[in-house]
């Protein structure tokens, strides 16, 4: 018998003597190189927040998500059947061969076949957070994954998920969102004010950034230039200056981006006029050379 030690306790395993001599189970102690271990494998194990040993199996769940390096991220929790405390959580490597009883999430729907309860729960989920207007812009709305989960189970089952329903969704959202913005709008003008001294484009030769993305301006506007046209002016005569305040700010960010850049332009045109005149001279003076010395460029190896 070995023990597994989690945050929160330890399982008592049973493996074969083949297992335990593993190279890497040796040297790590991880389940990940000993596969799955079914209930009859794992025949008891104490729980630290029962502060009680246990003697038969907890309860084993698989949890499937994205892949990583090309392999479903699975995931095994031994829970306390007393307490319901996660005991110990270990990665393996796949989840071939398993029992479909122990898989209680499997986002590829390809190990366990999702059900239609599942299914309406992500639906509900993103109906929720539409509602909530819940996003980090209107193109980055938090309940498309739970939307883009739904709809790839249902496609897994051919369950019908209307498509008045999905697009309702899209409305929801826009006019949730929307509508925080409003209430949110002066707390961002005031961040982004503060931030004030961001609205340059020249980069720090330390940092190798530009004090327009050091400052977070890059990430904090446009999410205001995305609602602006979109939503009612406020009443308040100092936001709304405020707000024209960052416009004319950022615009002469660039105006004096576009100048810096021409003038760089402007140096390296003629940088390219001197190196071609200079190129021009070297021509001429090869082809007088190879005139009068009666030798050919192509007999004058590179090495030579």
């Amino acid at each position: 018998m070995h023990a597994l030690t989690g945050s929160h306790g330890f399982v008592n395993i049973l493996i074969t003597e083949e297992q335990a001599q593993n190279p890497e189970f040796k040297k790590w102690g991880k389940q990940f190189y000993l596969g799955f271990l079914p209930y009859e494998k794992v025949p008891s194990y104490h729980c630290d927040n029962c502060d009680k040993y246990h003697a038969h199996s907890p309860k084993i769940e698989v949890h499937i998500t994205d892949l990583i390096e090309d392999r479903p991220n699975t995931n095994v929790a031994y829970r306390c059947t007393e307490c319901n405390e996660i005991v110990k959580v270990e990665r393996i490597e796949s989840p071939k061969g398993i029992d479909k009883k122990y898989i209680t999430f499997d986002e590829s729907g390809d190990w366990r076949p999702p059900t239609t309860e599942e299914i309406e729960a992500e639906m509900k989920k993103a109906e929720e957070s539409a509602k909530k207007g819940e996003g980090c812009g209107l193109a980055s709305s938090g309940y498309s994954s739970h939307l883009k989960r739904a709809l790839h189970w249902a496609g897994k089952i051919s369950y019908d998920i209307p498509q008045e329903r999905v697009e309702r969704l899209e409305t929801t959202y826009r006019s949730s969102y929307l509508k925080i913005f409003e209430k949110e709008l002066p707390g961002l003008v005031e961040a982004i004010k503060d931030k004030s001294w961001g609205f340059s484009k020249r980069v720090d030769e330390h940092s190798g950034i530009s004090s327009f993305e050091g400052s977070f301006l890059s990430e904090m506007l446009p999410p205001l230039y995305e609602a602006l046209p979109l939503i009612d002016l406020p009443e308040d005569t100092e936001l709304k200056q405020d707000i024209l305040w960052i416009l004319l700010r950022h615009t002469d960010m660039y105006s004096k981006s576009v100048e810096e850049l021409n003038k760089e332009k402007r140096k390296i045109e003629k940088s390219i006029i001197r190196e071609k005149r200079k190129l021009a001279d070297m021509i001429h003076l090869k082809k007088l050379y190879v005139r009068k010395s009666g030798l050919k460029p192509e007999e004058i190896s590179e090495s030579e």
